[in-house]
């Protein structure tokens, strides 16, 4: 009988691990559930962002394409130099 109740508190102290380690899986479930809603959450907005400057990048690119197709040389000439200078300006402004 004695035997039974070593027994039987052996598997109620493994029970009892079990039990641990389950509530800790939880937690740790838990925890990597909220990062991934968090990073999904970044990527919408990641996603939305570059969808946002493919159509900027499209304007300019169709801009560009009206500009090249331009038969006056001093036109398209003074246009590159304005370009140019307001990369210059670009650069300073974010590097100064």
């Amino acid at each position: 009988m004695s035997n039974q109740l070593g027994f039987i508190a052996q598997q109620d102290e493994q029970l009892d691990e079990i039990s641990e380690i389950a509530k800790r899986l939880y937690i740790q479930a838990n925890t990597i559930n909220q990062e991934l809603q968090d990073q999904n959450v970044m990527l919408r907005k990641l996603d939305s962002e570059v969808d946002d400057n493919i159509e900027k990048m499209n304007f300019v690119m169709k801009k560009l394409a009206k500009l090249m197709k331009t038969n006056d040389s001093k036109t398209l000439c003074t246009i590159m130099i304005l370009m140019v200078v307001l990369v210059v300006l670009f650069v300073l402004v974010f590097y100064t």
